[in-house]
């Protein structure tokens, strides 16, 4: 059992260092604690970190700027700092002490905004009503790549070390000369118990007031369990992290939302609910007409009457237009409204619908009715 809990424990620590190494990581350190004021070269609500560490250590004062990190208003206050006045001058708003950051985070961070990573980007794809760019992450052995890699050897040298160790253990280990005796019947190989009349087998030698203790093993089960949790570890953090084969949360936010907008494009295409002023047009077949007047005796009739005429509305039927007889004119007027009195009837009716009301108006026969109002259309 000791010798399974020094080498659970090593490879307890070989993660920790592992994951340590990677939180060096001077982008994410950026996007975590700077990027909300800070932009890499231009100006934002803080000023751009491209080469603040270089003006800094031209000022003499580059240990300096690891204090103005921590806690900059200390440093401004304490008048020892040149620098610390010209950027407090930059900006009314104080910046937010980072005192959490180690010297080594505050430097990658730094190293980062000098020489950010170039992302190529793909030829723009466009759809119509939007234009995406994807980025490429740079091809290449990056450091993360490196020491994933590297992660991954130890981690199987280790793992083999202790299998031998383990398998060495439990064929030969012995206590008191009495070999143990591990029950095999049923589920026995998982749990690598010992029956109570083989006990002794496995009783350790100190004796605390007549209580003493069994040096069971780790059950199988839960050794192999415990490294495939590491095992799945690293091809999770390989394949999302290092590799890039499959997306982020951000990045797959992104790609779900680009799908959904391509899939409601394409609903509206197929259904006639892309229709503007500027692209729609006349509808002449019977069905379209029928369904236009449904939806005008239903709605548009309290104002102009069911056959057009006008009442409070204008007359509809004769030539005379107060915003423009055109179909494009006519179905702003349904879809925006307009200023005499006309409300807008954008949230009730889709773009098809306007279109074929405005269809079926303009399929209206002349009608007396309501005195000729605007401008007559030749």
């Amino acid at each position: 059992m000791k010798k399974h809990t020094k080498n659970l424990l090593a490879i307890a620590l070989l993660f920790s260092v592992f994951f340590t190494v990677n939180a060096q990581d001077g982008a994410k350190l950026y996007k975590q604690n700077c990027a909300a004021c800070h932009k890499i070269d231009k100006v934002s609500i803080g000023p751009p970190l491209k080469g603040v560490f270089e003006k800094w250590k031209e000022a003499g004062e580059e240990e300096m700027l690891f204090e103005w990190v921590a806690n900059p208003t200390d440093l401004h206050d304490s008048g020892k700092s040149k620098m610390a006045k010209e950027v407090w001058d930059f900006s009314p708003m104080t910046m937010t002490p980072m005192a959490h950051l180690s010297k080594e985070e505050v430097a990658a961070i730094f190293k980062f905004a000098d020489t950010p990573p170039v992302a190529k980007e793909e030829p723009k794809t466009e759809t119509k009503g939007t234009t995406k760019t994807k980025k490429v992450a740079p091809v290449g052995f990056s450091t993360g790549t490196i020491v994933f890699l590297i992660g991954i050897i130890g981690f199987l040298l280790i793992a083999l070390l202790v299998l031998m160790n383990g398998l060495k253990a439990l064929k030969n280990k012995d206590n008191g000369g009495n070999k143990i005796k591990y029950e095999e019947e049923g589920f026995g190989f998982l749990t690598k118990s010992v029956a109570i009349e083989d006990e002794d087998s496995i009783l350790l030698d100190h004796n605390y007031d007549g209580i003493q203790e069994l040096d069971n093993v780790l059950p199988p089960w839960w050794v192999w369990m415990f490294y495939a949790t590491i095992i799945f570890t690293f091809i999770y953090w390989g394949l999302y992290q290092t590799f890039g084969v499959w997306p982020l949360q951000e990045e797959a936010y992104e790609i779900e939302m680009e799908t959904a907008e391509k899939e409601v494009y394409a609903y509206k295409e197929a259904n006639g609910l892309l229709i503007s002023a500027e692209t729609v047009t006349q509808l002449t077949d019977e069905a379209s007409l029928a369904a236009g007047k449904e939806i005008f005796d239903g709605t548009c009739a309290a104002c102009h009457k069911a056959d057009g005429s006008g009442l409070v509305g204008p007359n509809l039927t004769d030539k005379y237009w107060i915003y423009g007889g055109a179909i494009g004119d006519v179905f702003t007027s349904i879809s925006e409204g307009r200023a005499n009195g006309m409300p807008s009837h954008k949230s009730q009716f889709n773009e098809l619908q306007i279109q074929q009301i405005g269809s079926y108006v303009k399929s209206l026969k002349f009608a007396e009715g309501k005195e000729p109002e605007g401008d007559l259309e030749k």
